[in-house]
């Protein structure tokens, strides 16, 4: 799956960040991705 940018890549990180969470712990915390461009 490519990612065109910055934005599709948080969310790409976020969500899956946020479904391991929530499989491994049964919550749903709030995810906020920082991208850092070196």
């Amino acid at each position: 799956e490519g990612v065109g940018d910055a934005r599709q890549l948080e969310q790409l990180v976020a969500r899956a960040v946020a479904n391991w969470a929530f499989r491994t712990y049964r919550r749903q915390p709030l995810i906020i991705p920082v991208i850092i461009d070196a």
